[in-house]
């Protein structure tokens, strides 16, 4: 109605960047979401993520997120969607808890 996104897609853009491993062995808990600015449809749009606090995922050692001993632990992700001019539309962090 007003010519821009809604919230929704806000979240589906975050998700896109999330790393193919994290939702096999893990569920999404919180999100947090600071929005800097409005996005007009039709907007290209950057989703950057980034693994905070899994140091398996991070070294890329292949035990999506487990430990030596295939324990799942959280994991905490920061992104960051932006325009193509590096402009921030939004800040987010989602914590992703092992399945049980």
């Amino acid at each position: 109605m007003n010519d821009h996104v809604n919230n929704v897609k806000y979240v589906y853009w975050i998700l896109d960047s999330v790393p193919r491993w994290l939702p096999e062995g893990h569920e999404r808990g919180a999100v947090s979401m600071e929005f800097r600015k409005e996005v007009a449809i039709d907007t290209i749009v950057h989703s950057l993520s980034k693994v905070i606090n899994d140091d398996n995922a991070a070294a890329g050692n292949g035990n999506g997120g487990a430990d030596d001993h295939g324990n799942a632990s959280p994991v905490e992700m920061d992104h960051l969607l932006c325009l193509e001019d590096g402009s921030e539309i939004l800040r987010a962090r989602t914590t992703w808890n092992p399945k049980p």
